[in-house]
């Protein structure tokens, strides 16, 4: 895994972009991409690695078979948590962007509300930006952009890219797993048996999901830059 800068802090600006000049000019903030990438990468090898544990189960005599299977089960919520991790650190590296003017302001980031102490804090002391990161966090925290709401996340930083028919069904299908393996304890409504699970469905969720973000969705988010 290459050697990336974690550390997000304020650099002045060289060329900072056209304001009207009744406005605060603020510092810019450093967020960087690339961790984000190795997070995601990080915690995709986290999942896999639980593989090996339901294998052990498996190779028990007699098999732990629900054991193995509940393993399973709990790698489909952990990735579908990698993947909503990893699009609410690219909507705010989007906003830093867009903070920073070096990204064109969409218009939902223009509608983007604040909590008052922060933006009373700002104005004051505009060496304080780099709270923006704390702020979007709080501002995030119990959005969800699972599912289709994933078109929405990348409106809001204005990502033009558009999710094919099978991109979006991929997402959905994840998402709808994970509600009914959380919130449902896997089982079917109104009977008592869980749904089926192998650990081929799983490895299969895990590729695709891995692929999409790393070879289609990522790629369009540097490029952007």
């Amino acid at each position: 895994m290459p050697t990336t800068n974690n550390s997000f802090g304020l650099v002045s600006r060289n060329n900072p972009p056209s304001r009207p000049s009744n406005t605060i000019v603020f510092p810019r903030i450093v967020f960087d991409l690339q961790p984000i990438l190795d997070r995601f990468n990080s915690n995709i090898t986290d999942i896999r690695s639980h593989f090996q544990t339901a294998d052990d189960l498996l190779a028990l005599q007699p098999p732990k078979q629900i054991a193995a299977e509940d393993i399973w089960r709990s790698q489909i919520v952990f990735l579908d948590s990698a993947l909503d991790f990893y699009i609410h650190e690219i909507v705010k590296y989007g906003i830093i962007k867009m903070f920073n003017g070096e990204w064109t302001e969409s218009n939902d980031y223009k509608k983007m509300k604040v909590r008052l102490s922060f933006a009373i804090d700002l104005a004051q002391n505009p060496n304080s930006a780099s709270m923006l990161l704390e702020e979007i966090d709080e501002m995030n925290k119990y959005n969800c952009f699972m599912g289709k709401k994933i078109k929405d996340a990348l409106k809001f930083i204005d990502i033009s890219y558009r999710l094919t028919s099978t991109q979006e069904k991929l997402l959905i299908d994840l998402y709808n797993r994970r509600n009914q393996i959380a919130h449902q304890a896997d089982r079917i409504p109104g009977q008592q048996q869980k749904q089926s699970i192998t650990k081929n469905y799983v490895e299969n969720f895990i590729n695709k999901i891995e692929t999409f973000v790393v070879n289609t969705l990522h790629p369009v988010i540097v490029a952007k830059n």
